[in-house]
C-alpha cells in the first residue's frame, strides 16, 4: 500500500488545508503521475482503480482551469476524492 499511501497523504493535506499552496499540490500530484514513471506504474500495479480516480478529466481540469489560489474551493473540490480513495483502498487492502 506504499503508493496510495501517498496519495492518501496528499489527499489528506489538500482536504485539511494543509497546503501552503494549492497549484503545488497539483503540481506535486502530476509530477508524480506523469513525471515518475515509476511511481505511476507502481501505483497502477497496485491499486488501478485509485489510479483511474486522481486521473480523471476533472481533476485535470479543475487544476487547469480553476483558481488554485481559492482554498476553500480546492478542499470542497478535493473532498470526494479523497473520500473515494478512502474506500478505494480499504477495497484493495
Amino acid at each position: 500500500m506504499k503508493y496510495s499511501k501517498i496519495i492518501l497523504d496528499m489527499l489528506k493535506k489538500g482536504v485539511d488545508g494543509d497546503v501552503v499552496d494549492y497549484y503545488d499540490f497539483f503540481l506535486d500530484l502530476t509530477a508524480k503521475l506523469g513525471e515518475e514513471e515509476s511511481f505511476a506504474n507502481g501505483l497502477i500495479a497496485e491499486n488501478e482503480p485509485l489510479f483511474d480516480l486522481i486521473n480523471d478529466e476533472p481533476m485535470y481540469y479543475f487544476y487547469i482551469e480553476e483558481d488554485t489560489e481559492n482554498r476553500e474551493a480546492c478542499k470542497k473540490f478535493l473532498k470526494p476524492y479523497y473520500d473515494k480513495a478512502k474506500q478505494l483502498v480499504k477495497i484493495n487492502t
